[in-house]
């Protein structure tokens, strides 16, 4: 990964390498995507936060701890996301979606992690193709 202060780190450890793969997983959207990225799915069921009801799955990507989806029971649209990546436990918050292209894209997003909110606010999304080389690992 590279850090804030622009140094790379390499952890290659199991637990290191389990919550690199979750973090892919989630950042990617993986779930959307079950041919690239193998997971086992199972119905949790109808889970109440802040007063309102969601449809809870909770899925375990290949080489991952398990990670619960919150959904909408209406729209189906993931709402927030609650687990551990096998040190600590984390929570996300889809805050806003917007409509790009005819598909519904998170725009805002809040997650607690080790007790601290960070808020992430998409200003633009397009879809286009991106070249393979701009996934290696950084170099150093």
């Amino acid at each position: 990964s590279l850090g804030p202060d622009g140094v790379v780190r390499t952890d290659r450890s199991p637990e290191g390498v389990k919550a690199a793969r979750l973090g892919t997983y989630l950042t990617v959207g993986g779930y959307y995507f079950p041919d690239r990225f193998p997971a086992v799915a199972e119905l949790v069921g109808t889970k109440l936060a802040d007063g309102r009801p969601y449809d809870v799955v909770r899925v375990t990507p290949d080489g991952t701890p398990p990670v619960d989806l919150w959904l909408d029971p209406d729209t189906h649209l993931l709402q927030r996301v609650s687990g551990t990546d096998g040190r600590d436990s984390f929570a996300g918050r889809v805050d806003r979606y917007e409509t790009v292209d005819g598909v519904e894209v998170v725009f805002g997003i809040t997650q607690t992690l080790g007790g601290g909110d960070v808020r992430l606010n998409l200003t633009a999304h397009t879809f286009q193709p991106v070249a393979a080389e701009l996934f290696a690992p950084p170099s150093g």
